[in-house]
């Protein structure tokens, strides 16, 4: 912890340096790139070695990332937090991103309580560097930069940040948040990979394999029934986020990149803790909307 919090003290130093220059008309010193640049260089070394230390394993692999992430915290001011107002693309895949199960896009606004999910078909095509192909051959071909890019030109949009994980992933990442109630409509006859499901009626208490199968089923039949996978993706999301506590927060979202790839930074998860507290909490009325054509999610 030491080395955790002589970064942040550095990170902090140099945030308030920032805050200090005016860069109109003026080019930076080179004495402050400089800075810059070891603060850059700070922060990729913690998380190093926060990686590090995680694939080691051991007693303190659950606290490792939270501390990384509060050293971060401790660097940006509370006047530095700001609300979200953007797409978000999630991904779900299996075999390798050989099969895209799940495209979404969410528009959040934490402001005013709003969110609105597109489902977009892996089978869309758009044209992306000379080739038209479909979404799922562009994250084939150039993985989640080029699919990122590839919704964006399609429907005209921007896409703040990505998350992208497996089934794998996503069991894993169950597991952490523990068995899950949730209230099935109707009952579920399913073949997931050549095994059959049964999901009766009623209040269920999941298990992680079983939630994966259940969430699978919703991705295959989004086209007919959206607003249960919309209900399902809520529950996760308060399920890891529902909390007033910002080490709570910060030990979700330590374990969620922990399974899933994304550019939403540790800086970046600080800096919206407020909105995660707006758009998660159980105390909040969030407006919800399913948007059918994700170009008007602008």
């Amino acid at each position: 912890m030491e080395i955790i919090d002589l970064i942040a003290d550095k990170i902090k130093d140099f945030f308030e340096r920032l805050n200090s220059i005016s860069f109109l008309n003026r080019t930076p010193s080179k004495k402050f790139i400089i800075t810059a640049f070891t603060a850059i260089i700070l922060l990729i070394g913690v998380f190093s070695a926060v990686t590090v230390i995680s694939e080691k394993g051991g007693a303190d692999d659950e606290t490792t990332v939270t501390d990384a992430t509060e050293a971060v915290a401790s660097a940006v001011e509370e006047k530095d937090l700001q609300e979200i107002k953007g797409n978000f693309l999630f991904v779900l895949t299996r075999d390798g991103n050989e099969k895209i199960e799940l495209l979404s896009l969410a528009r959040l606004d934490s402001e005013n309580k709003r969110v609105s999910i597109s489902f977009i078909s892996p089978e869309e095509k758009a044209g992306v560097n000379g080739f038209l192909g479909t979404l799922q051959q562009h994250l084939g071909n150039g993985g989640i930069n080029e699919l990122v890019w590839s919704v964006g030109e399609l429907y005209g949009i921007s896409i703040e940040r990505y998350i992208i994980g497996d089934e794998q992933n996503f069991i894993d990442l169950m597991k952490n948040l523990g068995d899950m109630e949730i209230n099935i409509a109707d009952k579920v006859t399913y073949t997931h990979r050549g095994i059959p499901i049964i999901i009766e009626e009623g209040v269920q208490k999941l298990s992680a394999d079983i939630m994966l199968k259940y969430f699978v089923y919703l991705c295959d039949n989004y086209e007919t029934a959206p607003e249960k996978l919309v209900e399902a993706m809520i529950i996760y999301g308060k399920a890891m986020f529902d909390s007033p506590e910002d080490s709570v927060l910060d030990e979700s979202f330590g374990k969620m990149i922990k399974q899933f790839s994304t550019d939403i930074s540790v800086v970046d998860f600080t800096n919206y803790r407020k909105a995660v507290k707006n758009l998660a909490s159980s105390e909040n009325h969030i407006e919800i909307t399913i948007e059918a054509d994700p170009s008007n999610l602008k």
